[in-house]
């Protein structure tokens, strides 16, 4: 039993089912990658200052969190650029309708009857311009090709000096609602039309195979050296016409916020492309380890590294680039470059109405990268079942109710069935994208997948999150080297660092769970971000568990302070 459960312990975990049932509200945020991805909002914003965060407020750091989401754009600008990408004369409302952790989503109806919604990124995002001109283009790439049901871009600009004086992307409005509202309740047809979206986006989007890893461009917004690459790996794919898509697109360098995020953005190194995976994460390492040269974030209270871990972390950095030659497969599907979506969460999947699940549009492709497929063929948000309830066999066959469910109450019974519908849609989607396309198969069953599709994140952040977590990765990496590599593993833990190691990260399991539970009770993101709706009585929730903090049973300070860790300040 975790330390806040002992104090504040809930009637039935079977029972807990806040964070699958849809409430507009906290419930939604906890359901993607960007927290309060889309918090479903409706403002006028006449009365409020459209370039501020107004849907919620953080538990702590809160001005400093509300920094790097300020985004000064001019209203009036940014409505004479939709009309005209319209064909329209005046726009008639100006909405906010979305707000989440790295953007502010706009209504604009006009007087010809267009919708369109408008995106203003804030400075949370890392490098803007890169990201709206890649964004761009990664859009327009898969709706040219075919590729993806998405919106339609119809304006855009990735600098600053522009007449809305700020970057923005504008794309036509689609009506509807998110699948994660309608998730655990959907059955039968509803939910093999769901999955099936899901399958055949992944399955399009990893068709072609690019010549370099990076982000998707436009062929005029790269440098001429870049533009003087092919766009795919195959030459037979690379046409030599002016309107084919080889020809209008170009692989630049990567937008991941990783590579970006904060004063980091101003260190001169290598963010691609790259030719293969090794030299990717190589490029990795020697970019944290260039940070953490040049001093960034070296005295920040933001991240839970200290001075005396530095020996430790280039150390760890220097042994991810010795393994970097022997960590990639064999087979060349498996190591291609290719697109899948970054947060394939329920909320980016937009469908017409719980009856219409086919009429949909997949949003959100912000920070979208091209990458080795082993790498990044991680099964969706919006399938994985992370709940517990029902187990999931690692042998492949299909989950089970309990035995006893006909005994249990009406009530649990019900909730059980819904864990069951859960877990039962994952397993139909790893069968069936297994059969259907057998490269998402064989990269699953690699031994070090897991490992690798964190590999990367874990790299960028091990100064920012502490060396443990990159550790973790490395030990298991040398404990089932011989499974993927012929050659010896070029680095090698002691039993004394290992018995150090097992007793930090049974901590750091102990910290996470400890601060999971606490943000449960307090129904907030992992950032402390809460609705204002909510605000009250968060806080007096929050008082009431710091005064029962105990740091040495949690094995970590109370979270949310000012001046503690957080996820977008490092």
């Amino acid at each position: 039993m975790s330390l806040l459960e002992s104090h504040f312990r809930p009637a039935s975990r079977v029972l807990n089912l806040s964070h699958l049932i849809y409430v507009p509200t906290s419930t939604e945020r906890c359901l993607c990658r960007h927290t309060q991805a889309i918090s479903r909002h409706r403002s006028t914003v006449a009365l409020e200052e459209p370039y501020r965060h107004t849907t919620g407020q953080w538990l702590y750091n809160n001005i400093q969190q509300h920094a790097i989401r300020y985004s000064p754009f001019d209203v009036e600008a940014l409505k004479e650029v939709a009309c005209h990408s319209a064909e329209a004369k005046h726009c008639t409302s100006f909405t906010k309708i979305g707000e989440g952790s790295y953007n502010k989503v706009f209504l604009l109806e006009l007087d010809n009857g267009v919708k369109a919604t408008a995106r203003i990124p804030g400075p949370v995002v890392g490098n803007l311009e890169l990201s709206i001109a890649s964004e761009a283009a990664t859009l327009t790439y898969l709706r040219d090709g075919e590729i993806a049901t998405v919106p339609r871009v119809l304006a855009w600009n990735a600098s600053e000096a522009n007449p809305v004086k700020w970057p923005y992307i504008i794309t036509e409005y689609f009506p509807g609602i998110p699948l994660q509202s309608i998730w655990a309740k959907i059955r039968g047809d509803q939910t093999r039309h769901a999955v099936t979206i899901i399958m055949v986006n992944n399955l399009m989007t990893s068709r072609s195979a690019f010549s370099q890893i990076g982000s998707l461009y436009f062929k005029k917004d790269v440098s001429p050296e870049l533009q003087a690459r092919p766009l795919f790996e195959n030459p037979e794919d690379n046409v030599d016409d002016d309107d084919h898509v080889s020809q209008k697109y170009r692989i630049g360098p990567i937008v991941d916020r990783q590579w970006w995020r904060g004063a980091r953005r101003h260190v001169d190194a290598d963010r691609g492309p790259w030719p293969d995976t090794k030299s990717y994460i190589i490029a990795a390492a020697l970019l944290e380890q260039q940070c953490i040269s040049q001093g960034i974030d070296l005295d920040s209270s933001y991240v839970r590294s200290r001075q005396e871990d530095v020996p430790e972390i280039q150390n760890l950095l220097d042994r991810c680039i010795a393994a970097a030659p022997y960590l990639v497969p064999t087979d060349p599907e498996l190591r291609k470059p290719t697109i899948l979506h970054p947060d394939l969460s329920g909320s980016n999947i937009i469908v017409a109405g719980e009856d219409d699940i086919k009429n949909r549009v997949i949003i959100d492709w912000q920070g979208t990268i091209v990458a080795p497929f082993f790498m990044e063929c991680m099964i969706p948000p919006v399938i994985t079942y992370r709940h517990g309830v029902i187990p999931i066999p690692d042998d492949g066959s299909c989950p089970e109710l309990p035995s006893n469910i006909d005994s249990l109450p009406a009530d649990e019974q019900e909730c059980l069935r819904i864990h069951y519908s859960l877990a039962g849609k994952q397993w139909v989607f790893v069968k069936h994208m297994s059969r259907i396309d057998p490269k998402f198969g064989l990269a699953w069953s690699l031994p070090h997948w897991h490992i690798m599709c964190e590999l990367i994140q874990h790299i960028c952040r091990c100064w920012a999150n502490g060396p443990v977590e990159l550790r973790q990765d490395l030990i298991g990496l040398e404990d089932c080297w011989s499974e993927f590599s012929s050659s010896p593993c070029p680095f090698h833990f002691t039993m004394e660092e290992r018995a150090r190691h097992d007793v930090e990260y049974a901590a750091h399991i102990r910290y996470a769970s400890e601060v999971n539970s606490l943000m449960t009770f307090l129904g907030c993101a992992d950032d402390g971000w809460v609705a204002n709706d909510r605000l009250d009585e968060a806080r007096r929730r929050m008082e009431e568990v710091k005064q029962a903090w105990d740091a040495g049973d949690a094995k970590g300070p109370f979270p949310f302070q000012d001046g503690a860790h957080c996820y977008f300040l490092t």
